[in-house]
């Protein structure tokens, strides 16, 4: 079943995603702290995104639901150097590709 908190998750995740690209450009100029608050809500997020990765592979998600999914998988598979280069984990998902 998919929960409130899942389909959060969706939405929090595709906005984090979306900004992606300019944090990856100004990481290096970031204050420390601002990169260790960034990194703990990415690792939130991607951690909600296993979860719903689990109920798309189980077929639990409606069609729209799985389509956000898929656009936020292939953006983050897009981005993947980019994302490791700056230290940040990716969800299992978009490192060995199932869906």
């Amino acid at each position: 079943m998919v929960t409130t908190t899942d389909m959060m998750t969706l939405d929090t995740a595709a906005l984090m995603v979306a900004d992606l690209p300019e944090v990856i450009a100004e990481w290096a100029q970031l204050p420390e702290g601002e990169r260790a608050s960034w990194g703990a809500d990415w690792d939130n997020e991607m951690a909600g995104l296993e979860r719903v990765a689990g109920l798309a592979s189980r077929g639990r998600l409606t069609a729209a639901q799985y389509t956000q999914f898929q656009l936020i998988a292939t953006r983050l598979t897009t981005l993947t150097a980019d994302v490791q280069d700056i230290g940040l984990a990716l969800p299992s998902f978009v490192l060995t590709p199932s869906h």
